[in-house]
């Protein structure tokens, strides 16, 4: 299941890529092919031109929001 909430025209999710939950991002944000992004028990804020790269994973626990800044690379491994 996937729901894009307050993301922009102008971010690139990637056709194969998971985005759930509260997902916030800011303009030019990019999230590469098999990445998750599971905001299901909390916020996730991804600032301006930052990228989650190919696989990774970015998961919030209940009370522990997640906050990426701006012109923040997660890169794969």
């Amino acid at each position: 299941m996937q729901i894009y909430q307050n993301i922009p025209n102008a971010a690139f999710i990637a056709p194969n890529s998971t985005v759930i939950g509260d997902v916030v991002t800011g303009q030019e944000v990019n999230v590469w092919y098999g990445a998750v992004i599971r905001a299901d028990k909390d916020r996730i804020t991804i600032g301006d031109r930052s990228n989650i790269q190919d696989n990774c994973v970015v998961h919030t626990s209940r009370g522990h929001p997640v906050t990426i800044g701006n012109d923040v690379s997660v890169g794969h491994g």
